[in-house]
């Protein structure tokens, strides 16, 4: 960990914002896009959006049949959040929160597509470039070839669960 902090410290040191957005030297400018393809990489793994879109499935299914208020729901905690999907009158959205949080094995990430399950996926990425010595990262060898990395992050997916 102090390791992590004497690098994001000396990173910090290099790189100032401008108008035209992050501007630093060409290496780190390029660290800080491996490190934006690491995040998006975690982030947009295809079991993190599946349950991800189960949740958001699951609070969608208790909203439209009369449960709680979207401004109530709002407010609340994710325990709260949580607590409240368990304790849900609506058996559909009882076992999605009971698969997610008991038997995550059970939730099928799809790269086709067949109508069943329940769609999701990336389309949209942080394609940002920091600027070295007057130019987008972007426009180099280097900085394509990350950049590439992140597109092809862009993804849709299909979602299934044993209901």
């Amino acid at each position: 960990m102090a390791e992590w902090k004497n690098c994001a410290r000396e990173v910090l040191k290099r790189i100032h914002c401008s108008d035209r957005g992050v501007e630093t030297d060409k290496q780190t400018g390029l660290q800080l896009l491996r490190l934006i393809i690491r995040d998006h990489e975690l982030f947009l793994s295809p079991l993190l959006l599946a349950v991800d879109r189960l949740l958001a499935e699951a609070i969608s299914i208790l909203w439209n049949n009369g449960g709680e208020s979207k401004e109530a729901f709002a407010k609340q905690t994710d325990a709260d959040v949580i607590a409240i999907l368990k304790c849900s009158q609506n058996p559909k959205v009882r076992a999605i929160i009971h698969t997610i949080l008991y038997h995550p094995e059970q939730i099928y990430v799809h790269q086709a597509t067949s109508e069943q399950g329940i769609r999701c996926g990336v389309r949209k990425v942080y394609q940002k470039s920091p600027i070295a010595n007057g130019r987008a990262l972007a426009e180099t060898v280097e900085g394509k070839a990350i950049l590439n990395r992140l597109e092809q992050l862009k993804k849709e997916y299909e979602v299934s669960i044993p209901l």
